[in-house]
């Protein structure tokens, strides 16, 4: 489940962030040059770690340069293959 605080309807926006990345399977980090300066980011790898949630990290370059198979596409690679 994808959320942020912009496309967030709750009330406490940062509780449900939280909230959210507590109840998550895993976290997708995609990395750029401000990631960790955000202290919001920040805060979400720190609860993803305490609560020993894998993260997966990606570089942002390396999303936009189509070297990455997007997993959608790697599926259906597998099913179909």
């Amino acid at each position: 489940v994808f959320i942020d605080y912009l496309h967030n309807d709750s009330d406490g926006k940062q509780e449900r962030i939280e909230r959210e990345v507590v109840n998550s399977d895993f976290l997708i980090l995609i990395k750029t040059e401000q990631t960790f300066s955000s202290e919001w980011v920040l805060r979400e790898i720190d609860i993803a770690m305490r609560f020993n949630i894998p993260i997966f990290e990606f570089e942002f370059d390396e999303l936009i340069n189509k070297k990455f198979l997007p997993i959608t596409s790697a599926h259906k690679q597998w099913r179909h293959g």
